[in-house]
């Protein structure tokens, strides 16, 4: 964090200035979901995971784990910038694939300790398809992936495509030291069904008004704007950490269809409980103006007290 202050204007009498502060903000060029290739030196400061990794979370630090073999890490502050490093592939080349078989495997161990799971991560041998491929050809493939605990046969899963990806040969040079050779298809996360149709949520964020562009969006920039909007409320349903930093509320049941409701509670396996929602403040114009008046008054009141 870089700060800079220049002086606008000064005025001598009444001694007073306005100052114009420019900050400038260095962010790591990761995101959730990022597959990334850490370097050697870092991987082996971090327990000697493996070059290959995947975020699972960007807060005040990096959090990685290796899809392989669930081994999980922290990278500070610090640490990212001594050995920076770059996403190999981003969420947004996602390609969704089929689960066709299942076979769980045993839990892998370090130093004869076994590796901390949870309750969405085990270790599991998969055979996969692209969704594409139905139809067209047999292509399938054999990967071992961290979401054994979520991932059923016929569950549709989000994975990364590296059987034809082309990377630059700095990019994967960490994994050339380390002698790690690209797998076909890494495995990110479950994608949960959805209906087809628009849905109605029961829940809402809130904006801070007034920070709308001055000038109105493109169409296209517009539909991107209204796509990655639609992206993140879908993630925010999937990941129950990412909501445990947000306040989300009730949305208003004026609108809501008994019909789509109750299809909404089952089909959707991702919608968030209600019992995470917070009431929304409603105050209508009368009660604001009566709020406003009367603090007025008392202002007005004390500062007549004080005069006295």
């Amino acid at each position: 964090l870089r700060t800079a202050k220049k002086l606008i204007s000064a005025d001598n009498h009444s001694n007073t200035a306005n100052y114009k502060f420019t900050y400038a903000v260095d962010i790591a060029p990761v995101c959730k979901d990022d597959l990334v290739a850490l370097p050697l030196k870092l991987a082996r400061q971090l327990g000697n995971i493996s070059s290959l990794c995947l975020v699972t979370q960007v807060s005040s630090s990096i959090h990685v784990i290796d899809p392989f073999t669930m081994q999980r890490a922290e990278i500070d502050n610090d640490k990212f910038w001594r050995t920076p490093f770059k996403a190999l592939r981003s969420s947004k080349q996602l390609t969704e694939y089929t689960v066709l078989d299942s076979t769980p495997l045993e839990m892998p161990t370090k130093g004869g300790v076994p590796v901390r799971t949870n309750r969405k991560t085990r270790l599991a041998d998969l055979d996969v398809v692209r969704n594409t491929d139905f139809g067209v050809n047999d292509t399938h493939f054999n990967t071992v992936t961290h979401l054994g605990m979520l991932l059923n046969v016929g569950d549709t899963a989000m994975g990364y495509d590296l059987s034809t990806s082309v990377f630059n040969d700095l990019d994967t040079k960490p994994l050339d030291e380390a002698g790690i050779s690209l797998p076909d298809v890494i495995l990110v996360r479950k994608q949960f069904l959805r209906r087809v149709q628009k849905r109605t949520r029961k829940w809402k964020l809130k904006t801070i008004e007034g920070v709308e562009p001055a000038v109105p969006l493109k169409k296209a920039d517009q539909t991107k704007h209204d796509l990655d909007y639609e992206h993140f409320l879908n993630d925010l349903e999937e990941d129950k950490e990412m909501r445990a930093r947000i306040n989300i509320y009730k949305a208003n049941d004026d609108h809501d269809d008994g019909g789509d409701q109750d299809m909404d509670d089952d089909d959707d396996d991702g919608a968030i409980p209600l019992d995470e929602l917070l009431d929304d403040l409603h105050v209508d114009e009368q009660t604001h103006e009566a709020i406003l008046t009367a603090a007025a008054a008392n202002a007005t009141q004390s500062l007549n007290v004080e005069d006295l």
